[in-house]
């Protein structure tokens, strides 16, 4: 995925124009909820049939539906080991062959979807994914709209924080343009709260914090906390139904050659993989100096120990629910030695029960990280990095002592 330095200026100076108009309505303009989501499913509509440009993502997603549909375990076979022959040119298409697939199994079975829908065309898988992701935005549009219910937000607050997700440029563009599956991950992680507001119901907000977990792995961060929180013996059957099911959506997998090759792959990503990272690059700067090499081998395992033991902390503080998961996921993508830009969708989603709007401005500085695709092999440039997180962190530091949201 490289692109030539005209076509990230165009897509920057677009992004910006449309995230002016996006602050301006989900701020300013006194929106009905119904010309929101008329808005929002309009602006998804437009990708239907576009192919992702910003990410190959999406072929990886196809490979391991179509190795799934054709009775293979996408976990024990990496793609180089062979060429599937129900789709031409997927192969050539994926940016990791010599990875195992590090996607867990609900996400597998999405992909099994996609594949099987599309029968053997890339186009019309595509055109599945952006039905599913589709269907996960009018989830999370309802399921916001639920929440701000039972927290007793007025129409006109319910309408802004509705219009500052679904109106976000940056999230249409990375979950129906680019085909990330964050979307999907949020409507599980929206469902499990709400049942949870609504009914009081433990062991179904646990099972659907299962599925979200079994999407993308991220929401298992929150797991001291939501113990914390539910107290001892309810926190224990909250845990305890959470990781059971998803044990049980890992069973059609399992083999024993399953729990090397994600460790293997979860060893790379903590070991080898570094993007857009912020304290990490700095530390990692500071070794550079002093020892004359990188140290990710090292710095990787250190950072999450420390993104561990800060999390804890935050989980068994006291104060709100809410505003203590959006601190705990800040600590993790601050700690982390890769951000994508699609990272920051559940940063977004969250912060919308609070008094922080800092995502929304990091929504639009990270993409300045598709800069580095400008170049072959990729090359990150120290000033926009800078410019993102200098950006953010300043708008995190004067929302955290205001205790006001920037708007």
């Amino acid at each position: 995925m490289h692109q030539g330095r005209e076509d990230f200026l165009f897509y920057f100076v677009t992004l910006s124009a449309l995230f002016a108009l996006y602050l301006y309505s989900a701020t300013k303009a006194k929106l009905e909820i119904w010309h929101i989501l008329i808005s929002a499913i309009v602006f998804r509509f437009v990708f239907i049939g576009f192919v992702p440009i910003l990410s190959d993502d999406i072929y990886r997603f196809i490979w391991d539906g179509a190795l799934g549909v054709t009775g293979f375990n996408p976990y024990l076979y990496l793609p180089s080991d062979f060429e599937l022959n129900t789709i031409d040119g997927l192969f050539e298409k994926l940016n990791s062959p010599n990875y195992f697939s590090l996607y867990p199994p609900l996400n597998q079975y999405f992909f099994q979807i996609g594949a099987l829908v599309g029968g053997g065309s890339l186009q019309g898988s595509i055109v599945a994914f952006r039905f599913i992701l589709i269907g996960a935005f009018l989830g999370n549009f309802f399921l916001i709209k639920g929440i701000c219910v039972q927290l007793d937000y007025s129409l006109s607050k319910t309408a802004k924080v509705l219009a500052i997700y679904v109106l976000n440029p940056f999230v249409i563009i990375e979950t129906i343009g680019s085909l990330h599956f964050e979307g999907l991950m949020l409507m599980f992680l929206f469902a499990s709260y709400w049942v949870y507001l609504k009914f009081k119901s433990m062991p179904v907000a646990a099972v659907l914090f299962a599925f979200s977990v079994s999407i993308k792995l991220v929401p298992l961060i929150f797991l001291p906390l939501i113990w914390r929180r539910l107290k001892f013996k309810k926190g224990l059957g909250f845990v305890s139904i959470a990781l059971f099911c998803n044990l049980l959506l890992f069973l059609p997998f399992f083999q024993m050659d399953l729990l090397s090759n994600i460790w293997n792959s979860l060893d790379l990503y903590f070991h080898s993989f570094e993007f857009n990272a912020s304290l990490y690059y700095l530390v990692r700067t500071l070794g550079l100096w002093f020892t004359g090499y990188n140290l990710i081998y090292y710095l990787g395992p250190i950072l999450a120990l420390i993104s561990f033991s800060l999390i804890l902390k935050v989980s068994f503080s006291k104060g709100d629910l809410l505003k203590a998961s959006l601190f705990i996921l800040f600590i993790y993508v601050t700690c982390t030695t890769t951000v994508h830009p699609w990272y920051i969708i559940t940063l977004l989603g969250i912060s919308l029960f609070t008094n922080f709007r800092f995502p929304v401005l990091w929504t639009y500085t990270i993409c300045l990280s598709y800069f580095a695709y400008t170049f072959n092999p990729v090359k990150e440039s120290p000033m926009l990095l800078i410019l993102e997180y200098g950006l953010v962190f300043l708008a995190f530091y004067w929302e955290f002592k205001k205790k006001k949201a920037l708007f």
